[in-house]
């Protein structure tokens, strides 16, 4: 399974949060804005994996982009530990670009810290 979609926010950026008077028109028509794609999940059933699948999704995918007209693909939110999607990637030329770090808190009704 494979979840790729155009990288809207290169629309969306340079209106500067400024939809009024013709930022509307920018998203209407954002195509020409955007060259860009993001994959946002990917993943293969336990049963299948490590058999050349995630590659295959990989390849699949870029090559639906190219045909699309897209020149360059983000693929995010890859978890650091996760070495088989990480190799699958950088076989296709990838590079980090970017890092993340996810935190994590628990609600409750002492919010120490927080104004």
């Amino acid at each position: 399974m494979s979840i790729t979609l155009p990288d809207l926010h290169q629309a969306i950026k340079p209106l500067n949060g400024r939809v009024l008077p013709f930022g509307w028109w920018r998203l209407l028509h954002w195509r020409p804005y955007v060259d860009t794609v993001r994959f946002f999940a990917m993943g293969v059933l336990p049963p299948y994996r490590r058999q050349g699948i995630e590659g295959l999704l990989c390849y699949k995918t870029f090559r639906a982009a190219i045909r699309k007209g897209y020149r360059r693909a983000e693929l995010s939110l890859v978890v650091e530990y996760n070495t088989v999607m990480r190799r699958s990637i950088e076989a296709f030329g990838a590079q980090r670009a970017k890092t993340y770090r996810i935190y994590q808190k628990a609600l409750t009704e002492d919010c120490t810290g927080i104004d």
